[in-house]
Parts: structure tokens; C-alpha cells; sequence
């Protein structure tokens, strides 16, 4: 996955420059404007109010191509010439386009491009490493998710600066497994590396998991489950257990021991139970008089009607409350997702993050939206 700045077929206004594509040879040659750069993870910006305000959560840009603010345009850009194995859907609620060639893609926003993607990136990752200060970004998966994938990226530069101490780790680590298990190390290798850049394994690692931690519970998982779908709930729950100290690291087997010993443990519990309560209810009719069960009878025919009118009218309460809870905290364009994006100076909140910059009024009040802000229902 690489970044490119990209050329601009129309021209922008003066405040913002040309972007100009230059014919060089056979290879074209994209020069960035100098006033805005496409990569602004790359430029060495001077301190203005804007960004301070950004560092506050309140953002007054815009975006850099409006006519594809609204996500469903971004994915009918890609309804002819894109090959890869990347969904239209998932690259457009990421923030990008198909720029009409190759497999270059541009956020709307931000006005950054990737090209060169492999199978097993992921759009919302590539966009956090090359464009971290991108506003839609910001707003749709938050500070700590760019941090988590900057510090990831830092990670990895660190192991490709040191491949010879990476591989003599890796060489220790696969005669220990042999050792141990008595299996071959390229079987675990060849299990391991590709379920290393799964996006099941890339999202407990975005949780900050370390690499290492997460290759170790894919180690135990491959050799309880042969040939099943690897998931992020799966690896996570071997990962707890790893760090309280239940499951063995060297021996597997104590682990599918332990899953089988809590099944039979959850069996026996729910018998208990269902022994407990048929005991008690016969012990109950033991002691039940006809005459008292003739009592509850009339009594219950005396207040049926008045019970059944009552929880009707319970059930109707809490149907309009929910609505109206619903209609409160639901985006009003999309009318989907959940309400995420504070508009100012009016204060409304009324739109979700993958909305809001495509619009320019308020839905609400209809004034001109100023800045934004992201919130947290809770």
C-alpha cells in the first residue's frame, strides 16, 4: 500500500492553487500544490486557529471534493474498472473514491491517495496510517483508533529495522515449538503468518494487544480448530486466558481440556436446576388444597380483564417511548446510523459522522454550519 498525491482535472480557485500532472518520458510525474499538499500527514504545518480548535474536537474545514460527501456516490465510482478484493461499500464508508484507473482511490475529504492495495488491507487502517490528521477520519473512528494504528505502524518499521535479530527470534521460537509439540515449524509458520493479517487478528491488535500475544493465542486456536473460521471473539477469549494464567502456552491440549471440563461444568449446572425447580413443584402441589386453588380461580377471572387491559396499556408506553427515543438519536438524513455530530454555532445534533460533511445547512434550523464537533451518546 502506497500514498500518491495525485492530479486535479479541474482547476481550484486561487486561494487553493493548480494541481498539475506533468509528462515526463513515459511516466507521469505528480506534482503537489504548495499551499495544500494532497499528503498532509506529510507537510510541516505553522500553528493556526484552526488547528488549535482541533485540538479541542471542534473542526472547520471541508471537505476537498464535496460532490462526493455522500457515501453512496463514493460507491458508485467504483461500479466499473475496480478489480481489487476490497468492497466499494467498506472503501466508501472509509472516505474514499475511485479516482478512474489503476486502482487509485481518494478521500473526499482529505483529498489523500492510496494505490497499490493488497488483499488483506483494510481501508479504514491504510487511511489512519497515511492520513492521520484527515477531519472525516477524526470524526468516524476517533483519535485513539489513529493513534493505536500510528503506534502499530512504528512497530513494524522497528521490526524492519532489525531483521536479523527478528529472525533469530523466530528461528528460537519455531525449535521450541517443535521441541514442545513435536510438529514441524513451517506447518505453524505457514497457519500463523497469514492469520497474523486477518482482520479478525488486526482488530484485537487495534485493541493494544501486542503481536506476539495475538500469534499466541492464533497458535492455540489453529491447533484446536482445523479448518474453522478464525473470529475476533474467538481470539479474545484465548487472550483473557492467557493472561490469567488458565491456559498453558506449551501444551495446548490443557486448553481443549479446560473448554471441554466448562461444558460439562454448564451441563451439570443446568440440571441442577431443572431437577431443583420440578422438586419444588411437586412438593408444592402436595400442599395445594382444592379449595384454595378453587379461590385463585375466581380471583383470577375477577382481575384478568383489568391485569391484561393494564399491560397493554404498559406495553403501548414503552413502544412510544422507545419511538421517540429512536427518532432522537437516529441520523435524520440517513436515517440508519446513530446521531454522532454536534453542527455550530447552532448546537443541533442531528446527523451521523458519515453525513454530516456533506452538509452545509443545519437539517434542523437550516443555518450554515460553521464547524463541527464529535460526540458520545452514552
Amino acid at each position: 500500500m502506497t500514498s500518491f498525491g495525485g492530479c486535479e482535472i479541474m482547476p481550484r480557485n486561487s486561494s487553493s492553487g493548480w494541481l498539475q500532472h506533468v509528462s515526463s518520458g513515459n511516466q507521469g510525474e505528480f506534482i503537489q500544490d504548495l499551499s495544500r499538499g494532497m499528503d498532509m500527514s506529510q507537510r510541516k504545518e505553522k500553528p493556526t486557529p484552526e488547528s488549535a480548535m482541533e485540538k479541542l474536537g471542534i473542526y472547520i474545514s471541508n471537505p476537498r471534493y464535496p460532490s462526493y460527501a455522500v457515501s453512496s456516490v463514493r460507491e458508485l465510482s467504483f461500479t466499473t474498472g475496480w478489480s481489487k478484493p476490497q468492497k466499494p461499500t467498506e472503501l466508501a464508508r472509509a472516505g474514499f473514491f475511485y479516482a478512474g484507473y489503476g486502482d487509485f482511490v481518494r478521500c473526499f475529504f482529505c483529498a489523500g491517495g492510496l494505490r497499490d492495495w493488497e488483499p488483506h488491507d483494510d481501508p479504514w487502517v491504510e487511511h489512519a496510517h497515511w492520513f492521520p490528521k484527515c477531519v472525516f477520519l477524526l470524526q468516524n473512528k476517533g483519535k485513539s483508533y489513529v493513534e493505536k494504528v500510528q503506534r502499530m505502524v512504528e512497530d513494524q518499521k522497528l521490526e524492519l529495522q532489525q531483521p536479523h535479530e527478528v529472525a533469530a527470534a523466530s528461528e528460537s521460537s519455531a525449535c521450541c515449538d517443535v521441541s514442545c509439540s513435536g510438529g514441524h515449524p513451517t506447518q505453524i509458520s505457514e497457519v500463523i503468518t497469514p492469520l497474523i493479517e486477518s482482520i479478525p487478528a488486526l482488530s484485537v491488535m487495534e485493541m493494544g494487544y501486542s503481536v506476539e500475544k495475538v500469534e499466541q493465542a492464533i497458535q492455540i486456536w489453529s491447533r484446536d480448530n482445523n479448518g474453522g473460521e478464525l473470529r475476533a471473539v474467538d481470539l479474545m477469549d484465548i487472550v483473557f486466558k492467557i493472561e490469567d494464567g488458565t491456559i498453558n502456552i506449551s501444551d495446548p491440549e490443557l486448553y481443549k481440556e479446560e473448554k471441554r471440563s466448562d461444558m460439562d461444568q454448564r451441563i451439570e449446572e443446568n440440571m441442577d436446576v431443572d431437577i431443583g425447580s420440578e422438586n419444588t413443584a411437586n412438593r408444592g402441589m402436595v400442599y395445594f388444597s382444592d379449595d384454595l386453588r378453587d379461590e385463585n380461580k375466581s380471583l383470577e377471572e375477577v382481575s384478568g380483564v383489568n391485569s391484561t387491559q393494564n399491560r397493554s396499556n404498559e406495553i403501548s408506553e414503552l413502544q412510544d417511548e422507545n419511538m421517540r427515543l429512536r427518532d432522537m438519536t437516529t441520523c435524520k438524513i440517513c436515517m440508519d446510523d446513530t446521531v454522532s455530530v454536534v453542527f455550530l454555532p447552532c448546537g443541533h445534533l442531528a446527523a451521523c459522522s458519515q453525513c454530516a460533511p456533506a452538509l452545509r445547512k443545519c437539517p434542523i434550523c437550516r443555518m450554515f454550519v460553521k464547524g463541527t464537533v464529535r460526540t458520545f451518546l452514552s
